[in-house]
């Protein structure tokens, strides 16, 4: 199979073509004309570059998305999802990328006036047979998957789009419950920040709650309400097959075999209206026979596993957790469950994350604050969007997180990328490559980003903040010239004010009383000589006018 590597994304803006690089072997230059705009790919020597962090990531690549409220950050994310995620109607942005040394071009739905040229170097397709069709050339290459995940609550309505495509959205629901999936989290945990560095991580605790449906509860659902059955299109039984199976299956069956034929019931609803009509067809034969639980047991035990796991594996795997009453509520520390997820071998967790689907396991963090919740929300849901896109298919990922930063005090902002890039680095030996692209407000992670890795949603321009201070990163990257706020710079003002013009005594209590409180000793200082010196001065003209 063929390997696709992203080269970049061509955005479409008010008055030009933006392009989001997500690689440094290539150089794209823009040019607009009055009716057509170019753009020129150049193979570079990677050596010629300036040396940047991008060499010493884990992953293939960061890029940090920032801007004012309102100029298209999310939305930006968000196209980039459309745009990977095959899915049909429109393309928001053009992407560039390469296949086994050849580069290809799709113009998505706004770019078609695009024309491109290029180098003819022997690893590249020569641009002038530049062929289009991402979505086609893809398929038929190593896949590009993508990922969503969002803090804001108020995405709701634009993330839908998502789910026609095959973008993996794992924003969580932030309900009280905080539910995720656990398995794969507690499989890649090793790669979270240790307790030394996030000390809460040691004692943070996580609910199981493990429940199977009660047997009666499956018929009821499955068999006995033919009206509902049918609305549904699912199985056809008369009323009187369906309750004297119940009946006798309630009344003689163990809790084991109960447990078991329940879930073999609700796992073959899945493989459709044939198979489950097929089982209770031989439930219902099975319940003329005597010893109805070692009946029950064998025909369980002896039909066909679904994904490479029998129904028995799941009833065998719970019980060990939750003990012989499939019904249990268990918590424990987060590095007790690592712990124990370490000693599982690779088929015990499959078989778990099959229950964790058929909503057989519960997982859920406890007795947390709601930033700490928010920390540990962000790898889970990114554990559950690797697992699934690895399952899926494979091939490289682009991973978009929208202010996954939000909740986090600042110094969990300053381990932001370094945490997520580590993280994400876990999974870089399941996927061809890895590339990170995130939306911030925060001056921390801005600053934290790469050299050069900054995109400006408004302009359309990669800026640079790496080792900026914070007022630079204000002036340079958000264009806000001042670092007070507007409160603290009204009172600045009525202080300098005071300063150049004087004022009644009244006033100058009211600025005194603002200098006593200044946090900076050295201005609070300053400041209390200059009003000393200007009574003093004061004085001394009413003392000369006697």
């Amino acid at each position: 199979m063929h390997t696709t590597n992203i080269i970049a994304f061509l955005i479409p803006m008010r008055e030009n073509v933006a392009v989001l690089p997500l690689t440094k072997k290539y150089q794209i230059d823009v040019k607009h004309g009055s009716d057509i705009s170019r753009f020129n790919v150049l193979n570079v020597d990677k050596q010629l570059n300036s040396i940047s962090q991008d060499d010493d990531l884990l992953i293939d690549s960061i890029t940090v998305v920032y801007g004012e409220n309102g100029e298209g950050k999310t939305r930006l994310l968000l196209n980039i999802c459309h745009t990977l995620g095959r899915q049909k109607g429109e393309r928001p942005l053009g992407v560039l990328w390469e296949t086994n040394g050849n580069v290809y071009f799709d113009p998505g739905s706004h770019l078609k006036y695009m024309e491109c040229s290029g180098n003819s170097e022997p690893k590249i397709h020569p641009l002038s047979e530049l062929t289009s069709g991402f979505i086609s050339k893809v398929q038929m290459s190593t896949p590009v998957s993508s990922t969503f995940y969002t803090t804001s609550p108020f995405e709701t309505l634009r993330r839908r789009s998502l789910k026609s495509g095959a973008t993996i959205d794992v924003t969580p629901e932030f309900v009280t419950t905080n539910q995720f999936s656990g398995i794969s989290f507690l499989q890649s945990a090793l790669a979270l920040p240790s307790a030394k560095e996030i000390p809460f991580i040691e004692d943070a605790k996580i609910r199981l709650k493990i429940k199977v449906q009660s047997l009666e509860w499956v018929f009821r659902d499955y068999i006995s309400n033919r009206d509902s059955l049918s609305s549904k299109g699912d199985i056809s039984f008369n009323d009187s097959e369906g309750r004297a199976a119940l009946r006798l299956l309630l009344n003689s069956l163990d809790d084991r075999n109960s447990a078991l034929l329940a879930i073999e019931i609700m796992r073959t609803k899945l493989q459709g209206i044939k198979s489950i009509q097929d089982l209770i067809s031989q439930v219902v034969n099975a319940t003329t026979r005597s010893d109805l639980n070692t009946v029950i047991w064998n025909l369980v035990h002896s039909r066909p596993s679904i994904n490479g796991i029998h129904t028995t594996d799941i009833g065998r795997e719970l019980s060990i957790i939750a003990g012989e009453e499939l019904d249990s509520d268990i918590r424990k520390f987060l590095p007790e469950l690592v712990a124990d997820t370490q000693r599982w071998d690779r088929f015990t967790c499959d078989v778990l994350k099959e229950a964790e689907v058929l909503g057989f396991i519960k997982w859920s963090f406890i007795e947390l604050s709601s930033g700490q919740i928010a920390f540990l929300m962000l790898f889970a849901s990114l554990a559950q969007a690797f697992e699934k896109a690895r399952e899926k298919e494979g091939g490289s990922i682009v991973v978009v997180v929208d202010e996954g930063e939000m909740f986090m005090h600042p110094t969990w902002q300053r381990r932001y990328l370094t945490d997520l890039t580590k993280f994400l680095g876990f999974y870089k030996d399941k996927f061809r490559s890895i590339h990170l692209i995130i939306s911030t407000h925060s001056l921390i992670v801005a600053g934290d980003a790469p050299p050069f890795r900054l995109f400006d949603s408004k302009s359309g321009k990669m800026g640079n903040g790496y080792a900026a201070g914070p007022t630079e990163l204000l002036d340079k990257i958000y264009h806000v010239k001042k670092f007070a706020g507007a409160m603290a710079e009204n009172f600045n003002l009525r202080i300098s004010k005071f300063m150049r013009e004087g004022g009644p005594k009244q006033e100058e209590q009211i600025v005194r009383a603002l200098v006593e409180q200044i946090s900076s000793a050295h201005l609070r200082e300053y400041f209390l000589e200059e009003l000393n010196r200007r009574t003093a001065g004061q004085q001394e003209g009413h003392n000369a006018q006697g």
